[in-house]
């Protein structure tokens, strides 16, 4: 499992004879688990059916004092895996043989890393996030756009395709990370909810499975055709930051 340290999954498997069934099933989720998501003991307990408590026993089966302890250590290798630009390149879906990152998938392990301090205060979370957000605003247009494909090399962005779930969910990022301090991010997070807000289908579109939805095309050609697609991701994140945005604006 490349994606997260391996140093706790020897001593999950070196323990994996003495857990129980409970146990068992708490230790193949984090062997095999490759999802971005929040590692929290509530969110996790609710994942996986148990207690927080079965989570602070397993963890202690572990040789750690507790829960957080372990997910610490789990999460600390997204830092030691980052790059100087805050990008995981090594892993798909970025692309290091041409320096471009995939326009969610790096925000995932950054909004990761923001779980991480708030289990830990410890700020080397906060500026390995920071950096992931720095490289999403260079990349963000100066009317709020970011496009599918960007770089990190300095070649321009690819205009084939515009992710709005991108510009949504570095918005969700730019808003919690002003909220630690860093006001750098707060023009970004700006730009993002008015292109946001402009950049949606007609409610009275055509298409009723368009009306109202963020715009997330994505171009596409094979074998001389060429078709672009419209996602509902751009949606479903836009919903996220326009609800962030609301919660940071009238405190609700």
């Amino acid at each position: 499992m490349d994606y997260y340290v391996k140093s706790v999954i020897p001593v999950i498997e070196s323990n994996y004879e003495n857990f129980t069934a409970l146990e068992k099933n708490i230790a193949d989720f984090f062997m095999k688990n490759e999802e971005k998501m929040d590692f929290s003991a509530k969110e996790i307990a609710k994942h996986l059916f148990v207690s927080e408590a079965s989570l602070s026993r397993f963890a202690k089966k572990c040789g750690f004092r507790g829960y957080r302890e372990f997910i610490y250590q789990y999460e600390d290798s997204l830092i030691e895996k980052q790059d100087k630009d805050g990008i995981w390149m090594r892993y798909m879906p970025n692309h290091m043989e041409v320096s471009s990152f995939h326009p969610r998938f790096n925000l995932w392990y950054a909004e990761s890393l923001l779980e991480a301090y708030e289990l830990t205060k410890d700020r080397k979370y906060l500026e390995a996030a920071a950096k992931t957000a720095r490289t999403y605003a260079k990349a963000q247009q100066k009317d709020g756009t970011i496009y599918y494909v960007n770089y990190t090399d300095g070649k321009p962005s690819d205009k084939g395709s515009i992710c709005g779930s991108a510009v949504a969910f570095a918005g969700i990022l730019w808003i919690r990370l002003a909220g630690y301090g860093y006001d750098e991010f707060i023009p970004y997070y700006e730009r993002s909810i008015n292109w946001v807000l402009k950049n949606r289908y007609a409610i009275n579109h055509p298409d009723p499975n368009l009306r109202g939805a963020v715009v997330n095309t994505r171009y596409r050609s094979k074998k001389g055709k060429v078709w672009l697609t419209s996602r509902d991701v751009g949606t479903s994140f836009g919903l996220r930051f326009i609800a962030a945005y609301y919660q940071l604006k009238y405190n609700k």
